[in-house]
């Protein structure tokens, strides 16, 4: 399986996605998916942002490595599944391939059971001030938990 989260510049959250899941993942010993993580706003080359990984390294996994890189329709094609952080997102990935949108998820999606039809957007936080940032990395860290759990269990994704 492969998933790709997707966020406006590929610096803050998607990246945190990304190394998050890898790392849950790794801990509870669930193999064969593959993670990547792209930005709409086609920026290539920028390191993560430095929040993101400063609480990357507090939490145990690495983003000093991290490039960011534009959304692909390769990536698209690719990805079994493709988290967004924001419905403006899901919109994006809808116009560049309309396949890919069944298999287009919300990331709030994934933060708690049967929480409606309404998914609020993982707001960007970049530039705010650092207790902002932890309280949606936080949130966004809770999400890509309850995902690893669904993949670990078989449960829909």
């Amino acid at each position: 399986m492969e998933i790709l989260f997707v966020c406006s510049g590929n610096i803050l959250r998607s990246p945190f996605a990304e190394g998050s899941l890898r790392k849950v993942l790794g801990d509870i010993g669930h193999a064969n998916v593959s993670i990547a993580s792209a930005g709409t706003l086609g920026l290539n080359g920028y390191l993560a942002d430095p929040a993101a990984r400063t609480l990357a390294l507090e939490r145990g996994f690495d983003l000093q490595g991290h490039r960011s890189r534009g959304l692909t329709t390769e990536d698209l094609v690719r990805a079994d599944l493709i988290v967004v952080m924001e419905q403006m997102h899901k919109d994006f990935v809808a116009a560049l391939d309309v396949a890919a949108a069944a298999r287009t998820r919300l990331v709030r999606e994934y933060e708690k059971e049967g929480q409606g039809a309404k998914v609020p957007d993982l707001r960007d936080p970049i530039g705010k001030p650092r207790d902002e940032i932890v309280a949606i990395l936080d949130l966004l860290e809770r999400c890509v938990q309850n995902l690893a759990f669904r993949l670990k269990h078989g449960r829909e994704v």
